[in-house]
């Protein structure tokens, strides 16, 4: 087997490898998102074209909403789309999910200044994982927002996805290699032949 051959059979091996397709939890445009109760004497809740708008003025104010139930096993990487509006008061927030039943639950945390007034996608830290929570069941979103500076956010979808494995990053950058070291002797060989011809 030659050079040729090996590598198209490992760019046809590494066409096979792929992570999990990342899984639309919420795109926040259906009617089951509501602030709680406490949290509705001092918020706004709005919907829009993209998603909703929460306006929050005080600590530990709360969005929750329910969807149909979400299947995001095999995927580690929660992932929240969304916009500032105004004013961002780097502030921290939580997002929590849960399974049917409520019982179990998964733990969320980010912060408002990794949000523009642009449209952006920030992966969340995982704070917490209950020991029994089924992945294959998300059925309850919440936000809550931890302190008393106000803020105007945009929801516009959260959404899980994989972290590609070590092994997969090993593979993709060894066939870089062996497509760089294939080019390389390829121009070589092409240089002798023209040096060999004059």
């Amino acid at each position: 087997m030659n050079l040729k051959h090996s590598i198209a059979a490992l760019i046809l091996f590494l066409s096979n490898l792929h992570a999990p397709a990342a899984v639309l939890i919420t795109n926040f445009v259906a009617p089951d998102f509501d602030l709680d109760e406490e949290s509705s004497i001092y918020s706004t809740l709005s919907s829009g074209p993209t998603g909703i708008t929460l306006g929050v003025s005080s600590y530990g104010d709360t969005l929750v909403g329910s969807f149909a139930s979400v299947d995001i096993t095999g995927l580690s990487d929660i992932i929240l789309t969304g916009a500032v509006n105004g004013a961002n008061p780097n502030a921290a927030f939580t997002i929590t999910l849960y399974n049917a039943g409520f019982t179990e639950y998964q733990v969320y945390s980010g912060t408002t200044d990794s949000f523009g007034e642009l449209s952006t996608s920030l992966t969340l830290s995982a704070d917490y994982h209950s020991e029994f929570f089924d992945d294959s069941a998300i059925v309850s979103f919440q936000f809550t927002y931890s302190t008393d500076v106000p803020l105007s956010f945009t929801f516009e979808n959260l959404s899980a996805s994989a972290t590609p494995e070590p092994s997969t990053w090993v593979l993709l950058i060894g066939g870089v290699a062996v497509a760089g070291a294939f080019r390389r002797s390829r121009r070589e060989r092409g240089g002798r032949w023209l040096r060999g011809s004059t």
